[in-house]
């Protein structure tokens, strides 16, 4: 019985802590005048101490994933210039991911050249080792074993 369960626990375990790697959202912010700037709070309140200003043109803010409703707003924890805190989530918009690029082919007369993907000849020891045995061969040594 204390096996079938560590075996649970184990496999609870394995699941819990998979992770799937989802792109990350990203936020532009808008509604704010361009005289002005959103305010970086430390945490989900207005009254929170200020960490950073964001421009009222910043786009590209990277959100952490989590969200809060308090004092009836809407508040996003977000990453901004490596700060992380709080911003209210009515002044931000969600970006759209960029579609995938297609490429079209260009229909051309020409015959296409076949692709050469490494013009270096392959390296084998067994031929260098014996190019450097027949280099020495053929040196002149100036002296000789029985000499010495």
């Amino acid at each position: 019985m204390n096996i079938l369960k560590i075996k649970l626990i184990g496999a609870a375990l394995l699941l819990s802590s998979s992770t799937a790697f989802a792109q990350p959202s990203y936020y532009a912010v808008s509604g704010i005048p361009d005289a002005s700037s959103l305010v970086l709070r430390a945490w989900p309140s207005s009254s929170s101490q200020p960490i950073n200003n964001i421009p009222h043109d910043a786009v590209k803010i990277e959100t952490t994933g989590k969200d809060i409703f308090k004092e009836n707003k809407k508040w996003l924890q977000i990453i901004y210039q490596n700060s992380v805190g709080w911003v209210e989530a009515d002044y931000l918009a969600q970006m759209q991911a960029p579609a995938p690029i297609q490429q079209q082919a260009v229909a051309t007369n020409a015959p296409q050249p076949q692709e050469t993907l490494n013009k270096a000849a392959a390296f084998n020891y067994a031929q260098q080792t014996a190019a450097l045995t027949q280099e020495v061969a053929t040196q002149e040594i100036p002296w000789s074993k029985e000499a010495d």
